[in-house]
């Protein structure tokens, strides 16, 4: 397209920005010499930018990885060079902590038709994140245990008075909070106290379910950064997650997961006949001791056998790229 034609698609309201100069691929070369690097990200980033000043008025901020490649040597050249925000080719959603500078995007093509598209649109996924802990010091929900739905149907139509509404909002949040789900019996509260702010117990109820709530939060968030540290990205993850639910305004959590879990690749592995978690260890990273990082996303013991057929998470490892011997 000409400066022209895109000068023309501003105007009508589209978003034009950059796609490096060449459409060549932007990761370092294998032995190519970190001056050569530098001196062809520079072409590669300011050229575009310069462009789109001296054509369109105004830079671009925001880059499109040419195939999607990118890794950590690159980084800083994108930010060096302006740009605020750039994108993958990886086809799923961005959860709200997306790291800025690898968006998930999902290419739309011409022979797509509209079921394609909303297909493509169709790929949250849910994660599996309790609220409370019980005595034993595990996250609710973590086991897989069932807990019976509270009801939100509507009481049977009767006289109505306000205390009676704040009183079945009150008993909800009796309830939810027995089941562990914190944010959501705190909710109930708030919805109570709107209906009758002078209600003494659902006063103390509040202050005891945001006491609660704060201090699991914090004992997550903990949790959270500990396991990053040992490289355990998934159940960092899965913590930080919790807490999130919890107390979805969390700073920690929120800057934890964008800024040290970001994106925690997966491999899908179907167990065959002799496979053990060491041996898989081995196949994966290189590394039969790592095998403790496929236990514990799994929610395996150490030693215990795998049956084949069995499906199993393996998580990439920040710093030990995946070896598949």
């Amino acid at each position: 397209m000409s400066w022209k034609e895109l000068s023309a698609m501003i105007a009508q309201g589209f978003d034009v920005q950059a796609h490096s100069k060449t459409h060549t691929s932007l990761r370092r070369k294998e032995g190519e010499p970190q001056e050569a690097y530098a001196k062809r990200i520079e072409a590669e980033l300011a050229y575009p930018v310069e462009q789109f000043r001296k054509q369109l008025g105004r830079a671009s901020d925001v880059l499109a990885y040419p195939y999607g490649d990118t890794d950590d040597e690159l980084l800083p050249y994108v930010v060096k060079y302006g740009y605020v925000a750039a994108f993958t080719v990886r086809r799923q959603s961005n959860p709200a902590w997306a790291y800025p500078l690898r968006i998930s995007r999902s290419q739309i093509y011409a022979e797509m038709t509209l079921k394609d598209f909303t297909a493509n649109l169709t790929n949250f996924q849910d994660e599996e994140v309790g609220a409370a802990r019980g005595s034993d010091g595990r996250v609710a929900g973590a086991t897989g245990a069932v807990t019976r739905p509270v009801s939100t149907a509507a009481a049977p139509f009767g006289p109505w008075s306000r205390d009676s509404l704040a009183a079945a909002h009150n008993e909800r949040s009796e309830q939810l909070e027995q089941q562990g789900r914190l944010r959501q019996a705190l909710e109930e509260r708030l919805v109570a106290l709107t209906i009758n702010p002078r209600d003494r117990k659902a006063q103390d109820a509040q202050k005891r379910l945001e006491g609660r709530i704060a201090q699991q939060t914090a004992a997550l968030v903990q949790e959270g950064r500990a396991l990053v540290g040992r490289g355990l990205l998934g159940e960092a993850q899965q913590r930080l997650l919790v807490a999130l639910s919890l107390d979805p305004t969390n700073r920690a959590a929120f800057e934890t997961m964008q800024n040290d879990v970001r994106e925690v690749l997966s491999i899908m592995h179907t167990v065959r006949a002799g496979d053990t978690c060491a041996s898989l260890a081995e196949l994966y990273y290189g590394d039969r001791l790592r095998c403790e990082v496929i236990a514990e996303t799994n929610r395996l013991a150490l030693n215990v056998p795998l049956r084949p057929g069995q499906k199993l998470k393996i998580p990439e490892i920040p710093g030990v790229p995946f070896q598949l011997r």
